[in-house]
């Protein structure tokens, strides 16, 4: 439901590292992962998330590596991307999503989509 209020938790990935993961919409919302750009923090754009939520989506975003409440993961590359979303979503026990993102979200987005079960 739009305006509904945002909610941050951390999360331990199996490697022992921690994702800081912002959520926003309905809690049984299909999944809408948004990747943001570069440089950017954990941010949620309130007109998106509420656009999103007024459809049944649940908007979900993690600060990259480094930012915010992760931590850094030394040697990372883009690709590193997957596994990180991977996390985030068998976190929330979630099958499927739809990757969002603008700007150098775009490779995390794709790299997302080449996760197995990926966007469906």
């Amino acid at each position: 439901m739009p305006n509904e209020p945002y909610g941050t938790h951390v999360l331990a990935t199996p490697g022992g590292r921690r994702l800081e993961v912002l959520t926003a919409g309905p809690e049984d919302g299909l999944p809408l992962v948004f990747h943001n750009g570069t440089p950017g923090g954990l941010v949620v754009f309130p007109a998106m998330a509420d656009a999103a939520a007024a459809r049944g989506l649940r908007t979900v975003m993690y600060a990259r590596p480094g930012y915010g409440g992760s931590t850094v993961q030394p040697g990372r590359r883009i690709a590193d991307a997957a596994a990180d979303v991977t996390a985030v979503l068998d976190g929330a026990a979630t099958p499927r999503t739809g990757p969002s993102g603008p700007s150098r979200g775009r490779p995390r987005r794709g790299r997302a989509l080449s996760r197995p079960g990926g966007a469906g």
